[in-house]
């Protein structure tokens, strides 16, 4: 019997040292695109259950749900994301923001919903377009391109803002649904520094639009 109590406090002893360590897996965290070193951190900020994930690079974001996503050390970045909408209104994005401060200082926010696209810059709107509208069970790609003072934000082959921000870049990218269930994949969190990020946008002969981009190296 004192055998096996030694055991129990033993083993109660060796899971207090490995939680005070870090070691032991937290619920409201995960890892995406492992593939890559390092990997993206995604952290849940809302209901545990709002937000799951389901490959290496795809999560479901559920009605309410808010997550934050980074790559370590990378702040110059492209990030991109297939977004559709399978239920509910739309899908918030916010860049140049902190996880730990988004509700008060969100950043460079796209609203993209049902009624059409907002951009806005810590509440402020900066662009209005009820055409560019989200539709259930379509899937839309989008990219963002964080350099310096400047940003990007492309959704398929139409960059539909460029902006400048003395909003400092971060390392956070936050998703949060907008009263809707999404699937988000094929995600993708790129490091541009020491890069110049060009993009092309050509038309043939029938008007079909094609969007290139290039990364050069800076001299």
């Amino acid at each position: 019997m004192k055998v096996r109590m030694n055991i129990i406090v033993f083993a109660l002893a060796l899971l207090l040292t490995i939680a005070s360590c870090g070691i032991l897996p937290h619920p409201d965290t995960f890892k995406l695109d492992k593939t890559v070193l390092p990997p993206i951190n995604c952290f849940i900020l809302s209901d545990i259950n709002s937000v799951e994930k389901t490959f290496d690079n795809e999560i479901l974001l559920h009605k309410k749900g808010i997550c934050s996503l980074k790559r370590d050390n990378i702040t110059t970045s492209k990030f991109q994301l297939t977004a559709t909408l399978r239920g509910g209104d739309g899908l918030r994005v916010s860049m140049r923001s902190d996880m730990k401060k988004y509700k008060t200082e969100p950043g460079i926010i796209l609203e993209w919903a049902k009624t059409g696209t907002k951009i806005l810059e810590n509440g402020k709107q900066l662009m209005s377009e009820s055409s560019i509208r989200a539709f259930e069970n379509k899937p839309v790609n989008f990219t963002f391109v964080n350099q310096g003072n400047f940003y990007y934000i492309v959704l398929e082959c139409d960059t539909i803002y460029r902006g400048i921000t003395d909003i400092p870049c971060s390392e956070y990218y936050i998703l949060e649904s907008v009263d809707a269930d999404l699937k988000i994949s094929g995600i993708k969190l790129e490091d541009l520094y020491g890069f110049e990020y060009k993009e092309i946008l050509n038309v043939d002969e029938e008007g079909k639009r094609t969007r290139e981009e290039t990364l050069i190296i800076k001299q």
